[in-house]
């Protein structure tokens, strides 16, 4: 089935490329995969107090992934909610790894036909994650700027 991948944070960045997914959906009667990645590297945090036990930074391990999924939850209701006004089926993934690895394998396992990006227009970095979801990913990529 052909669908459409969108690699999002949920903030204001990314609202015009959430945007374009959903409206592109909506007219090409496409559903919408949603990832929302969140780097692995937050597990250093455990880390803070050297004295803490290993239970204890497990906990805290535990309690920040919740916590950001809870956040992230919240911030991707707009789009949730812009999909929902559209009748555009969607399923929302968040991923706790390097965000490249993530975007691409999910790109990868579901056979995206598009992936859609947003964030600032800054200078030009070649290793940018934009850049290297542009050669690494195995479908088109499509970045819309804020």
């Amino acid at each position: 089935m052909r669908h459409v991948l969108l690699a999002t944070t949920g903030s204001d960045d990314c609202r015009r490329a959430e945007e374009f997914a959903v409206s592109y959906c909506a007219r090409e009667a496409m559903p919408l995969r949603i990832i929302h990645a969140v780097d692995s590297s937050l597990e250093h945090y455990g880390q803070v107090d050297t004295l803490a036990t290993e239970g204890d930074r497990h906990r805290f391990i535990g309690h920040a992934r919740h916590q950001e999924s809870h956040d992230a939850t919240e911030r991707l209701q707009r789009v949730m909610a812009h999909a929902r006004a559209l009748n555009v089926d969607y399923e929302l993934y968040i991923e706790w790894d390097a965000p490249l690895y993530c975007i691409v394998k999910q790109a990868r396992r579901d056979g995206s036909e598009l992936l859609v990006i947003g964030g600032k227009r800054k200078r030009f970095n070649p290793f940018s994650l934009s850049r290297s979801l542009m050669r690494k990913a195995p479908c088109a990529v499509k970045q819309i700027h804020e």
